[in-house]
């Protein structure tokens, strides 16, 4: 039995859309008596409700510092209302969209019908359960030394931030740990640099095609599509198809 873990945003979904290749794909392998889990940056609340409606998941592990395992809470590592407000003046101060993910809703000081509005629980923000952070834009180098006390992953676009000490990698360590599951038996699919974590621990990695070259040295495959790299992945990997 392997244990398979697959990132949502360009790995899983492409463009934003999970093939039926993906789909049946995922079907297949848990068919044939393997776990399957999300792994994704997003916070549960976060994710499209179809990732639910289309896949029955074993588990999932969401916002870095939340994971399910069976139905149960496995673990949950969530941030204090110091970062919650302190990320939130940043914010307003560079005028710039953050949100608060969480594992029931997301919050944002741009609300819409979707975006719950910040300004409204800030006095309940230590009981939102948020697990992660999205900050809008790049962020300045001279700015980073503000979140030194969190985990700070900046992009091109965005920054992320999570409790101190929780990456990617996290999760499957406790997974491994807490349910005794072997590091052999593990298999990560992930496409971008805030994958680097858990591909770099995992024994075995499958990266999508268009996946940037600081993955491609820990990878035991990248694959030939994007779109269907899921299932191509599933197939090399667990039945050995060419």
């Amino acid at each position: 039995m392997k244990y398979l873990f697959f990132d949502y945003d360009g790995t899983l979904a492409y463009n934003g859309k999970i093939s039926e290749a993906n789909i049946k794909a995922l079907e297949k392998a848990r068919a044939a008596g393997h776990k399957i889990f999300l792994h994704t940056g997003r916070s549960k609340a976060n994710v499209p409700d179809e990732v639910f409606y289309d896949i029955v998941w074993d588990g999932m592990i969401c916002g870095k510092g939340y994971m399910e395992y069976n139905g149960r809470v496995l673990f949950e590592y969530t941030l204090s209302s110091d970062v919650l407000i302190r990320a939130l003046k940043y914010c307003d101060e560079k005028d710039v969209r953050i949100l608060w993910e969480g594992v029931e809703r997301v919050y944002s000081n741009r609300p819409n019908e979707w975006l719950v509005d910040i300004y409204e629980h800030l006095l309940a923000a230590d009981s939102l359960r948020i697990t992660n952070l999205q900050i809008a834009g790049p962020m300045p180098e001279r700015d980073k030394a503000l979140f030194s006390d969190v985990e700070l992953c900046c992009f091109s676009g965005y920054s992320e931030i999570s409790p101190k000490g929780i990456t990617k990698s996290t999760g499957l360590k406790i997974f491994e740990k807490e349910i005794g599951v072997s590091h052999s038996d593990i298999i990560v699919f992930g496409d971008s640099e805030n994958d680097l974590e858990m591909v770099e621990y995992a024994e075995t990695s499958v990266i999508m095609n268009h996946a940037p070259s600081m993955l491609w040295k820990y990878a035991a495959l990248r694959t030939d599509s994007d779109e269907n790299g899921v299932a191509e992945g599933i197939e090399k990997i667990l039945f050995n198809t060419k």
